[in-house]
């Protein structure tokens, strides 16, 4: 485990985690970072005394963020063996991509008659921006930005619940894409992967918006093979 300097980081929050409310937030947003930088790597066991004292926090906090994290599907929990990095296998994948594919046509469903042109706009300047950082190479930017376009529709639909459900559900997508899009991509790639989907929009064309997006998102693992379950052990 290679979280050296980790504390300092706890201490000097960047922008983002000053916004938390509480030390657990804070180490469960480090943790997060770490886990999907591959700092922590999947199938590592965390030990509670090591790592609480490479935070420079006590064990209560980091209790709570493995707690969170685990609920969050980052990390895996035994009883009587210990925490560990979450393995990202097939069975995992499918999981995600089948709530997915459930949740997020409704959602483009219920969102579609409300989405302006302005919207439009910008959803076009959130590809641009992750475009932009994966040229960067800074590829967990890229991400960020990528979440963000399917959460505009969340945000858009105006309901609490399906809200709430990405919440749950977003940590393991980026974990997902934390494998899959760590590669070289094509210049322009996240506009092209949804441009489908905002022409559709343009055209104002329900059935073919949610039909680009779930092609998208059947396609969005395609390029990189998982482990299956078991190929995979926590020792």
């Amino acid at each position: 485990m290679a979280l050296r300097g980790m504390g300092m980081e706890l201490t000097n929050a960047n922008s983002r985690l000053d916004i938390c409310r509480s030390t657990s937030e804070r180490v469960c947003e480090i943790l997060r970072q770490a886990v999907w930088d591959h700092t922590l790597t999947a199938g590592e066991r965390l030990v509670e005394a090591k790592l609480a004292k490479t935070l420079n926090i006590s064990i209560t906090p980091l209790r709570q963020a493995f707690i969170l994290l685990t609920k969050e599907g980052l990390l895996t929990s035994f009883p009587y063996k210990g925490t560990y990095v979450t393995y990202i296998t097939k069975e995992y994948c499918q999981d995600v991509l089948f709530v997915r594919k459930q949740l997020e046509p409704a959602v483009c469903q219920a969102a579609f008659s409300k989405i302006t042109a302005q919207d439009i706009k910008y959803l076009k300047g959130l590809c641009r921006q992750s475009d932009y950082y994966y040229e960067k190479g800074d590829k967990l930017e890229a991400i960020h930005f990528d979440i963000l376009f399917h959460e505009f529709f969340f945000d858009r639909a105006g309901s609490a619940l399906m809200l709430e459900m990405w919440n749950i559900l977003k940590n393991r997508v980026i974990a997902v894409q934390s494998y899959t899009k760590m590669r070289e991509v094509e210049k322009g790639y996240v506009t092209a992967r949804h441009g489908g989907i905002i022409e559709a929009l343009e055209k104002q064309d329900r059935e073919a918006a949610i039909r680009c997006l779930v092609e998208h998102l059947e396609t969005s693992t395609l390029n990189y093979n998982f482990p299956s379950e078991d190929e995979v052990e926590y020792r």
